[in-house]
């Protein structure tokens, strides 16, 4: 496991330092023994005075200075080699710091660059495009927007904290780039914080792969949930992991059900043998996938045919992680088989000459009345010719070019020709060739009906059930259908008819295919149809957008194959509109939203609900036990009082209730309103509610103009607006009042309703419109008002903003739609 780049740092800091530490020790040393050489020298002079006192002390003193001498010689060696390792140790440090990944610099407390390494000298040259020195100020050339970041995460350095993280930065050429990177303090000596180590690693490719893989899993995810065929995953012990839409639709289970089985339990029992035997060799590595035609159950009971192909996905080491299923309904192919075995049975019953030939017109199998009729064994035709397939140099009809036509191009022919009998008998029969494709479009057989003509009447009308069964073959399918050949379009059925607008099939035979989709996505059309030819791989299903006959759009899917009949090469394409599939997809998506929003309402609504509607019955369940007790009449009547303020209330939320109810569910109606009449009514109407009569009403509005809209929806507006103003009115005050004035124009009416209450606090603006919000327990209102307000105007498509202050009033400003274009 490799180091991380960071502790690298330290280690390295730690042991320069330590080098440091070294060669002050080792400058110490060396003036120490300088001290000592100078005493020696002293000494040695004194000696020299006392040279001629003393020959045995001048020996002595000799003696001495010889290994005073070699002591020095000796530490100056070390001090050489120790100096020699640091400037070996230095270099390593160096090749290691410019060698790294990492761009890596000391700077000063001022941002002033000390040192940087190789990586980190490229990057801002690349970045900048600037030749880092050192003395140059490290914010010089960072970009400005990214100043404020380095700024702060530096300062956390120097105080003392690491810093670790990462960024994306812009760069000289407007492009953005993802780093990650470090601020470690650095102390000196004195253990102050005077350096600050910075690394930087650009991680670009890193987050890039990241957003890659995000991608790919989000495509797969795509794939697996809207494949049109089923795809499971399972695991070694058969458990289902995932499965897609598509297979719970086949097998009749939710989800849920089908993934608290194993794929064993919805297999048909004559065939969990088999599956589970190939599942056990592909999970063993024996074998690298299988495919199995099986029965599944379906979940009422009823017998499903599914086309499987089986694998299996395995970690690095090769061992399985778990199984892919992919699963393909073919009941209605089995249903199809079986109706050809029985229509089998029918032909070799018939007294009709039958001939199955294969693509090149030998013959493979013959009914029981071509051999009576005929007077040949199976050995004398099987894996000949007819005699009306082979080149005849004498006597050549144009009936025998025609066949021979017919089976080189794969082509229908019917017409009447003569033909021996093994005894040379020559009889005349009405011939009907008919090519055989299989499902790609491949041409796998002949099938030749032959017809006495003493019963023409009757094999005609065999011939006409025979052409219309082939007929309902090709045009059975509900998906478009197109052939094309040399990038021109060779085939197209009813379902490609009828798709794209077009009355017959000559109008678009021979049209060049792009003439089919949109200009913007033909290229890509023909690139992939020229990929195919060249056996490249290319999407198997893609979308793209198709042209009608009007050049209208749609989008639609393909699913494209390449198939041979003799040396020519086709391409045939299956073609679906999924043009509703992605409006119902937008829409479910829309509905879903609506139904999250609605679920959620309706938790708080019945919540909220069940508490405001029991409350006052508490209160007044209790207030009358209260009172059954009581005889004081006056005491009776201030419980009466409590009651009654209870019962009003009650009713308060109960309209409240009706109100949103009503306006969601009844449909917008639009007539003509007198607004000065409504508001004074609304106003005379909440009379009742304590602090009323001492509310004065001011309405200032336009007269002579006409407003449409809806009376019933603007009576709740108003009403709860002009309740509440009432409710919250400002004790204080000496006078109170609510003024309304409005503007009618052509287009919207725009009103502004404000009080001198006793507003609303800052911190409650911005909720007071969700449902059940009260601004304080002291709050007497239901909570539901204002939201009810906010969803009128909503269904009206209208606005409604608020201004506010504490104990300073409030002020609503509307804009309603004038409807005069759907008044009655």
């Amino acid at each position: 496991m490799k180091d991380n780049p960071d502790r690298k740092i330290k280690a390295l800091e730690r042991e320069l330092v330590k080098r440091d530490r070294q060669i002050e020790a080792l400058k110490k040393k060396l003036e120490k023994s300088t001290k000592e050489h100078l005493s020696l020298i002293e000494e040695y002079q004194a000696a020299n005075e006392e040279l001629f006192a003393s020959n045995e002390l001048l020996t002595d003193t000799n003696q001495e200075l010889q290994s005073a001498y070699s002591k020095i010689h000796k530490i100056n060696v070390d001090l050489l080699k120790k100096e020699s390792d640091l400037e070996v140790s230095q270099a390593n440090q160096s090749a290691l710091l410019n060698n790294t990944l990492q761009a890596i610099c000391l700077l000063k407390r001022n941002c002033i660059v000390v040192a940087f390494n190789k990586p980190l000298a490229e990057a801002v040259h690349k970045a900048y495009g600037i030749k880092l020195k050192p003395g140059m100020s490290f914010l010089d050339f960072i970009n400005p927007q990214d100043v404020p970041w380095f700024k702060r995460e530096f300062n956390r350095a120097v105080r003392g904290t690491q810093i670790i993280g990462e960024i994306e930065i812009t760069l000289k050429d407007s492009k953005r780039m993802f780093r990650s990177y470090n601020f470690t303090p650095v102390k000196v000596k004195n253990k102050k914080i005077e350096l600050v180590s910075y690394g930087s690693l650009d991680i670009t490719k890193e987050k890039e792969a990241l957003n890659r893989i995000k991608q790919s899993e989000e495509r797969f995810r795509a794939i697996f949930e809207n494949s049109p065929i089923g795809i499971t995953l399972v695991d070694t012990q058969n458990n289902y992991l995932a499965i897609n839409k598509a297979m719970c639709r086949m097998m009749g289970y939710s989800e849920k059900e089908l993934s608290e089985k194993t794929f064993l339990d919805i297999t048909h029992p004559e065939d969990v043998h088999k599956d589970t035997k190939l599942a056990e060799q592909i999970f063993k590595g024996e074998i690298p996938f299988y495919k199995m035609e099986k029965r599944f159950i379906h979940k009422k009971g009823k017998i499903v045919w599914g086309n499987l192909i089986a694998t299996v996905v395995k970690d690095e080491r090769g061992q399985p992680l778990y199984g892919i299923g992919l699963v393909e309904d073919i009941t209605s192919r089995k249903r199809t088989e079986e109706e050809i075995r029985k229509l089998s049975t029918v032909v070799s019953q018939t007294k009709n000459l039958i001939t199955i030939t294969n693509a090149k017109g030998y013959i493979e199998w013959v009914n029981d009345a071509y051999l009576e009729t005929l007077q040949f064994t199976k050995r004398d035709v099987l894996g000949t010719k007819p005699s009306f397939f082979k080149r005849r140099k004498q006597n050549k009809t144009n009936c025998d070019t025609e066949i021979l036509n017919a089976l080189e191009h794969g082509l229908h022919y019917s017409g009447e020709i003569p033909c021996n009998s093994k005894e040379g008998v020559v009889r005349w029969f009405h011939i009907d060739i008919t090519p055989i494709h299989d499902q790609h479009g491949h041409l796998t057989h002949f099938a030749i009906i032959e017809t006495d003509v003493s019963d023409k009447k009757a094999a005609e009308r065999k011939l006409r059930e025979s052409e219309q069964w082939f007929k309902n073959i090709l045009n059975a399918t509900v998906d478009a259908i197109l052939v094309e050949h040399n990038e021109k379009i060779h085939y197209v059925n009813k379902a490609f008819l009828q798709l794209y607008g077009y009355g017959s099939s000559e109008e678009v035979l021979g049209e060049h295919v792009t003439k089919m989709f949109a200009a913007e996505k033909s290229d890509l059309l023909i690139e992939y149809g020229k990929k195919r030819l060249k056996g490249k791989r290319v999407p198997e299903v893609y979308e793209t957008t198709g042209l009608k006959k009007n050049n209208s759009s749609f989008d639609l899917e393909i699913s494209a194959s390449v198939f041979k009949v003799g040396e020519e090469v086709f391409i045939i394409s299956i073609i679906r509109d999924i043009t509703d599939k992605k409006l119902a997809d937008a829409q479910l998506k829309s509905q879903n939203t609506e139904l999250r929003k609605i679920n959620a309402e309706l938790d708080r609504f019945v919540y909220s609900a069940s508490h405001d509607l029991r409350a006052p019955l508490l209160s007044i369940l209790g207030l009358t036990n209260i009172a059954k007790k009581e005889v004081d009449p006056v005491k009776n009547k201030e419980i009466f009082g409590m009651i009654e303020k209870s019962v009003k209330r009650l009713d308060s939320f109960i309209q409240d209730i009706v109100s949103y109810s009503r306006n969601a569910r009844l449909e917008v109606e639009s007539e003509k309103i007198d607004l000065d009449l409504m508001i004074g009514e609304i106003f005379k109407d909440l009379q009742y509610i304590d602090g009323a009569e001492t509310m004065e009403l001011i309405i200032k509005g336009e007269k002579g103009k006409h407003f449409y809209s809806d009376e019933r929806r603007l009576r709740i507006i108003f009403n709860n607006l002009i309740s509440n103003s009432i409710r919250y009115f400002n004790p204080k005050n000496t006078k109170n009042f609510i003024e309304i004035q409005y503007k009618i124009g052509k287009k919207n009416l725009k009103v502004t309703l404000r009080d001198n209450g006793i507003g609303i606090a800052k911190k409650h603006i911005h909720s007071i419109f969700n449902m059940f919000y009260r601004g304080s327990n002291s709050s007497s209102g239901s909570g539901l008002g204002l939201y009810i307000v906010k969803e009128t105007i909503d269904t009206l498509n209208g606005s409604i903003e608020v201004e506010s202050k504490l104990n300073n009033g409030v002020k609503f400003i509307m804009e309603i739609p004038n409807q005069t274009s759907n008044a009655k």
